[in-house]
């Protein structure tokens, strides 16, 4: 056990619990991955190659967080809210209920050097009920994309179970699904039960539930590197599935410096862009608690009452509920962060 976690243990009131938590990426090992977390968002992924996903902030009971500095280094983010959580995730916090005393969403980077499979998550009902755990709601925000680069969200016209089923079947899914081209500052919603991927030269930030289930119903009949093919969830695909067809599944929003401009507003989390180019003070109003902020152009710093952090593209923070005000701060060629946290209202759209 270090100095620092046994500094931790020693904490009184009179010391104040950080108003920013950071903590350290983990990487993980992806069939579709490459190397652009680090070449584009200078992350030390190490031996990972090819690398696919960056865990920045996760209470996922399989990859919790840990944190990167400061008096409590190397606590998981598990352990943090055991310790801490109502004062970091606000007065709603509960720690005693069962459905509440986790982190309520995972944030990751990912690259695809190639195409994802065609995939799907559960909503709640049906991912409490196989697997004990919440579903899986997130949105996507495109750091950078190469030339032609496009992705699959929803379908493309009306569907029913009985023709996507003949369809995959005959392997001719992908005639059936809506493909977008995709270009830098690109935003997408992606509702648990609707079917998509991410296609290859893309890189994005995920803001999403805390959960880590998804269904493969298509793999472009790739294999590993033991020559083996990946698992399909053929049926619980299906079950899982939302075949409604919509009319747009783009996010529009329009781009104002110096102005946080909301992008997304779900029952799960919502998310700001901030476009800077001089200090901006941002309040908790906008938001239930715990806010969290992802550089994904630029740099520049957060300043609380109490802290000063600085930040560089790629990095991400969790700021205390008790950091009431902020300043967010670009360096002189500006920064574009996300905003995010759960949301201090009633959904009011996506």
């Amino acid at each position: 056990m270090s100095a620092h976690f046994n500094r931790s243990q020693a904490q009184t009131e009179a010391e104040p619990l950080p108003h920013f938590w950071r903590f350290q990426p983990q990487y993980f090992h992806k069939i579709w991955g490459g190397d652009r977390l680090r070449v584009l968002l200078n992350k030390d992924t190490g031996v990972v190659n090819p690398c696919g996903e960056s865990w920045e902030l996760s209470d996922v009971p399989s990859g919790p967080s840990k944190v990167v500095d400061g008096p409590f280094k190397g606590m998981s983010l598990t352990e943090v809210l055991k310790r801490f959580g109502k004062q970091i995730m606000g007065h709603g916090w509960d720690e005693g209920s069962a459905s509440n005393n986790r982190f309520p969403l995972l944030i990751k980077f990912l690259d695809a050097r190639d195409d994802l499979s065609v995939q799907v998550h559960p909503n709640d009902e049906l991912a409490f009920q196989r697997h004990g755990c919440p579903g899986k709601t997130e949105m996507w925000y495109v750091l950078d994309a190469e030339p032609g680069a496009t992705l699959i969200t929803g379908f493309n016209g009306p569907m029913d179970a009985e023709t996507y089923t003949r369809m995959l079947q005959a392997g001719r899914i992908l005639e059936v699904l809506n493909r977008e081209p995709v270009a830098a500052g690109d935003v997408f919603f992606i509702p648990a039960g609707r079917i998509h991927t991410i296609g290859r030269g893309i890189v994005l930030a995920e803001i999403q539930q805390s959960s880590d289930i998804t269904y493969r119903l298509y793999d472009f009949d790739r294999v590993d590197e033991q020559g083996q093919r990946r698992e399909l969830h053929t049926e619980e695909a299906l079950a899982a599935l939302d075949f409604h067809p919509y009319t747009s599944y783009r996010t529009p929003y329009s781009r104002i410096s110096n102005t946080p401009i909301e992008l997304v507003h779900c029952d799960y989390f919502r998310t700001f862009l901030l476009e800077l180019t001089q200090p901006l003070v941002r309040t908790g109003a906008d938001h239930r608690g715990f806010r969290i902020y992802m550089v994904v152009k630029g740099s520049g710093c957060i300043k609380s009452s109490q802290e000063l952090v600085g930040l560089s593209l790629g990095d991400t923070v969790l700021v205390s509920a008790q950091a009431s005000e902020l300043e967010v701060r670009p360096d002189a060629g500006g920064m574009t962060l996300l905003e995010t946290g759960l949301p201090a209202t009633d959904r009011v759209g996506a």
